[in-house]
């Protein structure tokens, strides 16, 4: 399910559809808190940065019902031929332009989410029973690739997918999770647990970075009683830092999580795959600023995450009461995001047990 089932529009529809198709479901980025971490029907997030897991399961299909999503690169990655093999395609789109574009399903359907879910109930020999040997097989695959295990932190490093696989089971009542767009905006998609309330927003498509401080502000706006999470990275972050006094003025209840590896790191991860290790504008002249004490500047509070203050602790601290609060979290300059396509391979290879063939592209 892509990111045409995750407005609010869709979602009830969406959901329905998913029930009774009763068969394991797979995430876009924009639609990965469309079902609750604990549904059964729920397998996980795909595409470059999916879970590991997920995109197994997805290579292993042999039917693939593809609802409000384009199937881009970041989805199917480069070897189109190894993602469609084996597979009966059906894609439903509310835009017809979008079949077909470079996958090119069996089958295809062009309505609203809506309209899709009343061709469903109509047509019961669509609907099959979950099958639970195949359900067994993800829960396997899940098993046996751990998403903790996938980020080799250093010594006295905090585990980013750890720290937000914390931030989740933290965080009770009406919550909005915000990224902006980066290393920590795959960690987030890949570990964060949601409740089938939740919201998660985040920039797909060109991926603006300095998106995060904005929508968020505008999802506190629009829901005041609910806690809205932003995560963002040093880089991100700077480009529309500004925005902390609109946060400020209006005490809106956002709460910041900046993890801060002192580089652009998902470009700098990409140089070193691509380009040698040459880190030009992603460590070599570029640096960030003190970023509590420009939080405190404009009168939020505002802490870094140190070796004297747990996970826990910090966590506590930076949900304890309504209104604006700011959590750094300092990460290695080293930090990768894994694990991720490797372009080139047949779809579901993922770094770093595979090397990648091509370059990564949009």
């Amino acid at each position: 399910m892509g990111g045409g089932c995750a407005t609010v529009a869709n979602r009830s529809a969406a959901r329905w559809i998913a029930e009774k198709l009763a068969v394991p479901i797979v995430f876009s980025l924009m639609a990965v808190d469309l079902l609750a971490h604990d549904h059964p029907l729920r397998v996980g997030f795909i595409g470059s940065y999916g879970n590991r897991w997920a995109n197994i399961a997805l290579a292993e299909a042999d039917v693939l019902i593809v609802i409000g999503s384009r199937l881009d690169i970041r989805q199917t990655g480069s070897d189109l031929a190894s993602f469609c093999a084996g597979k009966e395609i059906w894609q439903i789109d509310i835009d017809s332009a979008e079949m077909g574009v470079r996958v090119q399903p069996q089958h295809t359907i062009s309505c609203s989410i809506q309209e899709a879910a009343k061709f469903v109930s109509e047509r019961p020999k669509l609907l099959s029973p979950k099958d639970s040997a195949w359900i067994q097989r993800i829960n396997s695959l899940r098993g046996q690739y751990p998403l903790a295990a996938e980020y080799t932190a250093r010594p006295d490093e905090i585990h980013p997918t750890n720290f937000l696989v914390s931030l989740s089971r933290k965080v009770t009542g009406p919550c909005c999770y915000v990224t902006d767009v980066g290393q920590h905006q795959m960690w987030a998609a890949q570990s964060l647990s949601f409740d089938g309330q939740a919201r998660f927003l985040t920039s797909g498509g060109m991926g603006a970075m300095g998106f995060g401080l904005p929508a968020s502000i505008g999802a506190a706006l629009s829901n005041p009683e609910a806690v809205t999470v932003l995560m963002s990275g040093d880089g991100s972050f700077q480009l529309n830092i500004q925005e902390l006094e609109t946060m400020r003025r209006n005490n809106l209840n956002i709460k910041i999580i900046v993890f801060n590896n002192d580089c652009h790191g998902m470009v700098r991860q990409f140089q070193e795959s691509y380009f040698e290790g040459r880190v030009q504008s992603t460590v070599k002249g570029y640096s960030t600023p003190d970023f509590v004490s420009i939080c405190a500047a404009y009168a939020i509070p505002s802490i870094r995450l140190t070796a004297a203050l747990s996970v826990e602790e910090s966590l506590d601290w930076l949900l304890a009461s309504p209104g604006p609060s700011f959590l750094e979290v300092p990460l290695s300059m080293a930090s990768k995001v894994y694990p991720k396509l490797a372009f080139g391979r047949p779809f579901g290879s993922m770094e770093p047990d595979v090397t990648p063939l091509a370059m990564e592209s949009t």
